[in-house]
């Protein structure tokens, strides 16, 4: 996922996303542990801030604040909220990103990757906190009993947080349903390349959104950042979204039938968490049957792996015969 093949690019790799885990990790237990030690005493509480430290940094999710609540209890806290946040983001942002940091702060000697990875991790997360304001504001459910700042950064956590962290503040079964809609698209997309997040990942999103505006343009190439972006690796995006949608779609519809008396809603909400390995739910979890759960772990695993990787290993090598016979050109009519 970052692209080193040498034994030495490898280790180099292996000792920084080590030492960039337990930092970020480290850090962020010590500012939970403010709030959680005087909540659960010494013990409890640094074990408490030690394990959703991890959790969030590697978008993992789980939680031991029992009854499924997960941060609902300190969905008016700041600092529990922001500290959370700020490690699902830098999780999500991927090794790549956080090596580009250390070695330059300045932003035009970031890679091309970087820069479209911080381009579209933050449009995706500052467009999601408005539609979610927008729709939850005043909803009784969720947050319309908060004051402005506690709704802001509520808004901004369930606009961070579906992109495969899977901690959640509100419930999300009492959303409005064009906000779980819009946590079901952001779960798609999920994180960045390298990181600890899933997803199709932000690139690959970023991509085809900078496809569709060269064909709104008329323009052949696909630049961004002043650099043009290879064809192969927009080959490569459209191949990953499409074996997704289609994994998704037949996943999908072979839990609607394991699972008939559940909602469509709630299952699609189910299989796209799976796929995104998020771990939000809209409450159907426990009472999936054995058939059901049985699909839910084999999409997690199949999110896990990576579309990516499902296509590299089924895809022949460059050099082959196919590739050195070059047919003439035809033109197909499209849409």
């Amino acid at each position: 996922a970052l692209n080193q093949f040498s034994i030495a690019g490898v280790i180099r790799l292996t000792r920084y996303v080590v030492i960039a885990t337990l930092f970020f990790e480290l850090i962020g237990a010590f500012i939970l542990s403010f709030r959680f030690v005087p909540e659960f005493g010494w013990s409890t509480g640094i074990f408490y801030s030690v394990f959703h430290s991890i959790s969030a940094f590697c978008n993992a999710g789980f939680d031991i604040m029992g009854n499924y609540q997960s941060m609902t209890g300190f969905a008016k806290d700041p600092l529990v909220n922001i500290t959370i946040m700020s490690l699902i983001v830098f999780g999500g942002l991927g090794f790549a990103v956080l090596a580009d940091f250390t070695r330059t702060q300045k932003i035009r000697q970031w890679s091309l990757h970087t820069k479209l990875v911080l381009s579209v991790s933050l449009s995706l997360i500052l467009l999601g906190a408005i539609v979610v304001f927008a729709i939850e504001h005043n909803n009784p459910d969720t947050m319309g009993s908060f004051t402005y700042s506690e709704k802001i950064i509520a808004s901004l956590f369930h606009s961070i947080t579906p992109r495969t962290a899977g901690f959640n503040t509100i419930d999300i079964a009492s959303m409005k349903m064009p906000t779980r809609f819009l946590t079901m698209v952001l779960m798609f997309i999920g994180g960045s390349p390298g990181s600890t997040a899933g997803g199709i990942k932000t690139t690959t999103f970023g991509m085809m959104m900078l496809s569709v505006i060269a064909v709104f343009k008329g323009t052949e190439n696909i630049n961004f950042a002043n650099r043009r972006i290879s064809r192969d690796s927009i080959n490569k995006a459209l191949a990953v979204i499409f074996i997704s949608t289609i994994w998704i779609v037949i996943m999908t519809f072979l839990l609607i039938v394991a699972e008939s008396d559940m909602q469509m809603e709630e299952v699609l909400f189910e299989s796209l968490s799976a796929f995104g390995t998020v771990g939000l739910s809209m409450g159907i979890t426990p009472y999936l049957n054995v058939v059901g759960k049985m699909i839910i772990t084999i999409m997690m695993f199949f999110g896990r792996l990576g579309p990516l990787t499902i296509v590299i290993a089924i895809s022949r090598n460059k050099s082959s015969k196919g590739d050195l016979l070059k047919y003439p050109e035809g033109k197909i009519i499209v849409g």
